[in-house]
């Protein structure tokens, strides 16, 4: 299988992040601290292999695979990630308050939630804060066995890990990566793709809400303008959670991703572009308020706020 490589996993870009949304992750992530280079196939299957320095910066080895709308999704770290590269600092009252998680009862409302809690992990992780980084592990690993996610946690004790380098941001992010990519394996191995796309909404959701949110409070451009580019995700998740079965939860969530959907391709700067074009808009700073109130308005809907 050909090999190809990101240049930068915080996505500086729309078409790294269309690229996000085309290929299957698998996390075969390299330890910043660790590796020195990376051996990548060639796409030619008999030329030389190229060796690539790693930046300080993380990379990573992607593995091509369309099997699935899961596939066309992005991770909860790259999304958190996608708003880190614009300075975007942490606000502890942006995530989802960890009492909160005593009000979902139904699986729907664990699983989406267990993307909420992910995106937030990511979020505390990339601004090292230890504390905050440490009590959420705790409940998306709780969240974890009760939607059918155990084997994650309990293999290789991976929360023990996590604790132990809580002071080493280069050591929980490779941690991080181990949990994505034994949860993407137990999705792909148990055909639980629309328990994927469920836990995908969650994340996607909390990322933009929190680059809503700073936007909001710090008026930076930067934020604004990754609010737009990412607006191209959302009618990607719109038709990966359409391709599964039909249920009263699931069709809610897709009437409101619709909403804001039309809402962004309503607003003036946005209306009437097409393609690539649509999201690489500078939004005014009215327009960065009507959208961050509909991302603020939804995602307080699914963590019941």
């Amino acid at each position: 299988m050909p090999f190809s490589l990101s240049p930068n996993l915080c996505l500086n870009s729309l078409a790294e992040t269309q690229s996000f949304m085309k290929f299957r992750i698998f996390s075969h992530f390299v330890p910043v601290a660790a590796a020195s280079c990376l051996l990548l196939s060639s796409c030619g299957g008999g030329e030389e292999q190229t060796t690539v320095p790693v930046a300080d910066t993380l990379e990573e080895t992607i593995e091509v695979d369309t099997m699935s709308s899961y596939s066309l999704l992005p991770s909860p770290l790259q999304v958190a990630m996608i708003f880190d590269k614009s300075g975007m600092g942490f606000e502890g009252s942006f995530t989802n308050k960890l009492d909160a998680v005593s009000k979902y009862s139904t699986n729907w409302e664990k699983s989406i939630n267990f993307g909420v809690y992910s995106a937030d992990l990511a979020y505390a992780v990339l601004n090292e804060r230890s504390k905050e980084a440490g009590e959420i592990i705790k409940v998306v690993r709780d969240l974890s066995s009760e939607i059918g996610l155990s084997t994650v946690f309990d293999s290789e004790d991976v929360l023990t890990r996590f604790e132990k380098n809580l002071g080493n941001k280069d050591s929980v992010l490779d941690i991080l990566f181990v949990i994505e990519e034994k949860t993407d394996d137990y999705i792909d191995e148990n055909g639980e793709h629309e328990l994927g796309n469920i836990m995908f909404a969650g994340a996607w959701i909390e990322g933009m809400y929190i680059g809503a949110q700073s936007s909001l409070k710090e008026k930076k451009k930067d934020v604004g303008a990754k609010l737009s580019e990412q607006m191209i995700i959302c009618t990607n998740l719109i038709e990966a959670l359409s391709m599964d079965a039909p249920n009263a939860d699931k069709d809610a969530l897709i009437a409101d991703l619709k909403d804001l959907d039309a809402t962004y391709k309503g607003l003036g700067s946005v209306k009437g572009l097409e393609g690539d074009e649509a999201y690489n808009v500078n939004l005014t700073e009215a327009e960065i308020k009507t959208l961050a109130e509909k991302l603020i308005a939804l995602r307080n809907k699914i963590v019941k706020a």
